[in-house]
């Protein structure tokens, strides 16, 4: 695969290179790696804002490992440096294994902070492929079924119908009006597919799992999960939600 590394004004839009950070994110390789998490995602959303003059080793040190301003000094403390070593390693197994299809990587070159973004694209393409929004367009007309929560707390209920209003934005956000609520009705001969999912939760860790029915055959043809470790709450639907949607996208721009 060929790279091109993204500008501000670049294919890619900053929400893609959003979606594609909650991805990593949520892995296996990141998602119990708390420290890890808050660094690369200071650092991509300090590329994304521009900020690569003030992304320096004492901002980081000061912004992601609360050192005191007063008593900082980068030569005596080396943690920004090992850190962001060790997040250079993390990525490459990242990448190497769960990440090796995404279509964005984040790479942190050597003697830098500031982080590169890359779109991958297969090089005997003569023009980038269809996005999945498109082909979802042409082919698919999808209706969401509401998040189920099968236990009875009232925050796992709370949080379970707020990250099923993330999801429906999300999903609205990547593939319009080929979105359409179901709301326990009669499904239109129309719509292609349904997608169907729940909520666990067991302690700090919540689990989303989804899958896609093929509504005419009546048979599943996509099924995923997606775990965040963190407490209830907003960004943590976020975070699911537009994990979710990037596997999706993927599945639509393979099937």
């Amino acid at each position: 695969m060929t790279t091109e590394h993204l500008t501000a004004d670049a294919a890619s839009s900053a929400d893609e290179v959003k979606i594609a950070l909650m991805k990593v994110l949520l892995s296996s390789d990141f998602s119990r790696a708390q420290r890890m998490r808050e660094l690369l995602r200071f650092l991509v959303e300090q590329k994304l804002a521009g900020s690569q003059r003030e992304t320096h080793e004492y901002a980081v040190g000061i912004e992601v490992f609360k050192r005191n301003p007063a008593t900082y000094n980068t030569c005596n403390d080396p943690i920004v440096r090992v850190q962001v070593g060790r997040l250079r390693d993390r990525l490459r197994a990242y990448y190497a294994d769960a990440g090796r299809e995404d279509p964005i990587r984040f790479t942190i070159p050597i003697g830098s902070y500031m982080p590169e973004i890359a779109l991958m694209a297969p090089p005997s393409l003569p023009s980038p492929p269809a996005t999945a929004a498109a082909s979802i367009a042409r082919h698919y007309l999808l209706a969401h079924c509401a998040l189920l929560y099968f236990d009875n707390d009232a925050y796992g209920l709370a949080f379970t119908r707020g990250l099923n209003e993330e999801l429906v934005h999300q999903l609205y956000c990547a593939f319009g009006a080929t979105i359409v609520p179901h709301t326990g009705a009669r499904l239109s001969a129309t719509v292609s597919h349904r997608l169907e999912g729940s909520v666990r939760i067991d302690g700090d860790m919540v689990r989303l799992a989804l899958r896609l029915v093929d509504n005419s055959a009546g048979s599943m043809v996509w099924s995923q999960q997606f775990d965040g470790r963190a407490a209830l709450s907003i960004e943590l639907q976020d975070q699911l939600a537009a994990a979710a949607c990037a596997a999706l996208n993927q599945y639509f721009a393979h099937g």
